[in-house]
């Protein structure tokens, strides 16, 4: 067998890239094992299963926590939800089309040996996925993530593939029990064949959920879409707090976005259900709608504003009338500033310069510029029509710092200060419109070039 590119021998998929090797054992046994050229021992994981992908195991490394995504997708309009809320479908093995990166298989472009490699790449790969029963393909394909660790459940925890269908969100976490648990079990699988001939709010206190039939109903209106680790667990948080548990009760659906505003208590005054419903449904389920960062926005507006009470908006077009309205009210305020400014230059009501902004956290080049003072913020507000100048105290502390994106298109990008280090934060285009994917992928190319 060539130590390179994918292979199936001997009832295992084998994998070689840069000198890692990858080699698992198919449904029902589902093993898998990792050694590197920096550690020669085997390593024993839970690799990235996507079997509704051309690539059915899109890394060897176990999935990490994230935060829950924006949806840089999702328009500032509402648009319905379709049917891909309920997953999406899943392709035959047997008949795997190609995708962006199996294209132009021809001996006039490839050499020979490149396609026998692919080919025998393909093969592997549709093996690979036929080992899974078709139920279970059509079950797992249903998540977007840990796919691996509920195929595992359901091939070696009798009554798992029951609890898929009638709680998924409730699997999901059972499946990967150890990240919500305090002291998380030596044998998880073991525990949970126990556990699944327990009643489910026995399962749910097992897992730190409140153990009660109110919350099994909760957890059984998250659909596979929407599980993550990141919803879950905020979730499970939620359901602890008396002042979110009602809304949670009388939501027909809990994704994402709704988890996210939710959790923010700063938000929950500003929110009506009618808001909630419309940007729940315009949002990828398992990520959270561009519209919270308006809502932040606007809470900031509002505080330097000195605009006392709290304000509810019935629907997305009534937030982003209001927020226009601040950001117009602020940069008008701000150039008045500026003129007034100017007149007392040089006399004694002259008013002191502004403390510097800190340095940038990360370094610009000739594409992403540092915004490096108040003034250069106020002028990109004013400029690209947005509320830019209101992070100026969000700079100050070092919670934030702001970016003008001159290529491939033209936008304001903010990064956020998190434990881990800087992360993106926002990035809009003029007047808060959506930036073209291209313009997302060099921001964030430069973003883990310079921030690992």
């Amino acid at each position: 067998m060539r130590q390179s590119g994918e292979h199936r021998r001997d009832g295992k998929y084998y994998r070689f890239t840069g000198g890692t090797v990858l080699v698992i054992r198919p449904w029902p046994e589902l093993r898998a094992w990792r050694k590197t050229p920096a550690a020669q021992a085997w390593q024993r994981i839970r690799p990235d299963l996507r079997l509704n992908q051309i690539e059915p195991i899109g890394s060897d490394r176990t999935p990490r926590r994230q935060s829950i995504p924006r949806d840089r997708s999702a328009s500032l309009e509402a648009r319905p939800a379709t049917d891909t809320d309920h997953g999406p479908g899943f392709p035959d093995p047997g008949a795997v089309q190609p995708g962006p990166r199996d294209t132009l298989l021809s001996r006039d472009n490839w050499p020979g040996w490149r396609v026998e490699r692919h080919l025998e790449a393909l093969e592997a790969r549709r093996w690979f996925v036929s080992t899974f029963p078709e139920s279970i393909r059509q079950r797992l394909s249903a998540f977007s993530n840990r796919q691996w660790h509920l195929a595992v459940l359901m091939a070696r925890c009798p009554g798992a593939v029951d609890l898929v269908d009638g709680n998924p969100a409730l699997a999901y976490a059972l499946a990967s029990s150890w990240c919500f648990r305090t002291r998380p079990v030596a044998s998880p699988l073991r525990s949970a064949r126990a556990l699944l001939k327990q009643p489910q709010r026995r399962l749910l206190g097992w897992l730190g959920f409140p153990a009660s039939a109110s919350a099994v109903r909760i957890l059984r209106k998250v659909p596979p879409t929407a599980c993550t680790l990141p919803i879950l667990l905020r979730l499970r948080d939620l359901m602890k707090d008396p002042g979110t548990l009602g809304v949670l009760r009388h939501a027909r659906v809990i994704r994402g976005t709704l988890v996210r505003l939710l959790a923010d208590p700063l938000l929950r005054p500003m929110l009506t259900p009618r808001l909630l419903a419309e940007l729940d449904a315009s949002a990828a389920p398992d990520r959270v709608h561009p519209a919270v960062d308006l809502l932040h926005d606007t809470l900031h507006m509002r505080q330097q504003e000195r605009l006392d009470g709290a304000v509810r908006f019935e629907s997305l077009a009534a937030l982003r009338r209001h927020h226009d309205v601040l950001v117009a009210a602020l940069n008008e305020r701000r150039e008045l500033e500026e003129v007034h400014a100017e007149a007392l230059r040089g006399t004694d009501e002259a008013t002191p310069p502004e403390p510097p902004f800190p340095s940038p956290p990360i370094p610009g080049n000739s594409s992403i510029e540092p915004l490096t003072s108040a003034e250069a913020l106020w002028e990109e507000g004013r400029t690209m029509d947005h509320c830019a100048g209101s992070f100026v105290p969000r700079v100050r502390s070092g919670g934030s710092y702001l970016y003008r994106v001159l290529s491939p298109s033209r936008a304001t990008l903010s990064i956020d200060a998190t434990e881990d280090g800087w992360r993106l934060g926002q990035l809009h285009g003029p007047s808060n419109t959506p930036v073209p994917p291209e313009t997302l992928a060099a921001v964030r190319r430069w973003l883990s070039g310079r921030n690992p």
